[in-house]
């Protein structure tokens, strides 16, 4: 066989061993100790595939047999170590290490098996360029068997603890791997177990990486969760609540129409909040900036000459995560320009420049040390779980600029990505 007659017909494994090998050198998601764990496994894959071409070759040479031997011998080595290395990926944390050297032992009994190879013909020998197999040739075949009982056995034992797909997925290649043991002892040709391990292999590779993928998912969507129901409490507090309807009351008695208003903004606003404990999605900033807005006048009428409010939105055609701007403008209200006496400006604005949509807002108020931010605690309302939606949602980045006694500046950026936001 020639080496493109190799690459043919082993093509499927190779490139599956090979970007098996990048994807676990690109992902740092998956934690050390099992990336260690694949690597390996797709190492000993490669080599056993190679050892076997290289063996293949060597026998259409003479006078090559202690060659073929270090071939013959690394390919029966490795095949229990593979099935050892899936064993190790399946078992628990907390199982592994009770049982790792155990169930290693089988693999270190059969490479001491077939290192004997080199001083005595009791595995294997060659006659010239032919494969005699001794008395323990099939040594790697019966551990091999072993390894798959213990691994059928671990299925059974892990069948409450994983979930009954993993279960079923493992079960499966376990008996494919050993019906391909049994057919290749009958024709006496060692490929099919082979090339059944290696698929194994990368089969559980796919399994892990997918299972691996929805776990992260499932992580970041109750972390999202928990970052609403954090803005909605943080926003909805009962200072705020109950100071609104102190000025609603307030403007009632003083002018029916301006209450009539207030409370509708009013009850817009708490809408908003409600409505965006169920959106885990982006929304459209002009959609934010209502929201915004209704805040803001239920709060000129509370503070009138000093609250300013200026807009300067260049850009309303793009996407946000959902109420990142309103504790940003309540920060700026509440500890910016309502701790100077004679109060101040708040600034809103929104833009494009260059591939990025940028959302400033900017108080000429008290101004604070940026450094507190380290040590984010109630202070500032919202801001954590403001940064983090920012961050995690909408894969955007905040910036804050403050000066005491000048004023303070948060900016955020989102990229533009065709348009969208994302």
């Amino acid at each position: 066989m020639s080496f493109t007659g190799f690459v043919i017909d082993n093509f499927a494994p190779l490139v599956g061993i090979i970007f098996m090998i990048l994807f676990l050198i690109a992902n740092t998601s998956i934690d050390k100790k099992r990336r260690r764990i694949f690597v390996m496994a797709a190492i000993l894959s490669l080599i056993e595939l190679i050892v076997s071409y290289i063996d293949y070759q060597l026998g259409l040479l003479p006078d090559f047999n202690f060659l073929r031997q270090v071939c013959s011998i690394t390919g029966y080595i490795i095949r229990p170590l593979l099935i050892y290395v899936l064993i190790t990926l399946y078992l628990a944390e907390d199982e592994l290490p009770k049982i790792k050297v155990i169930i290693f032992l089988p693999a270190l009994f059969n490479a001491f098996v077939y290192f004997t190879a080199f001083f005595s013909p009791i595995t294997f020998s060659y006659d010239g360029n032919t494969f005699v197999r001794g008395p323990l040739g099939f040594t790697m075949h019966v551990i091999v068997v072993i390894y798959y009982v213990i691994a059928l056995i671990a299925v059974v034992r892990n069948s409450l603890r994983r979930s009954k797909f993993e279960n079923v997925i493992v079960f499966a290649l376990m008996v494919l791997c050993l019906a391909s043991l049994i057919v290749e002892t009958l024709v006496d040709n060692d490929n099919y177990g082979r090339i059944a391990i290696v698929y194994a292999i990368i089969f559980y590779y796919m399994y892990f990486q997918s299972s691996e993928y929805h776990k992260e998912m499932a992580k970041q969507n109750r972390k999202l969760e928990d970052m609403q129901v954090e803005v909605l409490v943080s926003q909805i507090g009962p200072h705020f609540i109950f100071n609104a309807l102190s000025t609603i009351k307030y403007l009632y008695a003083k002018d029916k129409n301006l209450g009539d208003e207030t409370m509708d903004e009013f009850a817009d606003y708490l809408r908003g909040n409600i409505n965006s404990i169920s959106n885990d999605k982006m929304i459209s900033f002009k959609a934010e900036l209502k929201h915004v807005r209704n805040y803001l006048a239920i709060e000129k009428k509370r503070f009138d000459d000093r609250l300013n409010i200026v807009y300067d939105i260049k850009e309303l055609d793009f996407m946000v995560p959902s109420l990142i701007l309103q504790p940003l403008v309540e920060n700026a209200v509440k500890h910016g320009v309502c701790r100077k006496d004679e109060g101040g400006t708040v600034t809103i604005s929104a833009k494009k420049k260059g591939d990025e949509y940028i959302i400033t807002v900017a108080d000429d108020g008290a101004g604070f040390d940026v450094n507190s931010l380290k040590n984010i605690d109630g202070t500032h309302v919202g801001f954590r779980n403001v940064k983090n939606r920012i961050e995690t949602l909408g894969h955007g980045k905040i910036e804050v600029q403050s000066e005491i006694g000048k004023g303070t500046t948060v900016t955020v950026r989102f990229i533009d990505t065709h348009g969208i936001t994302i």
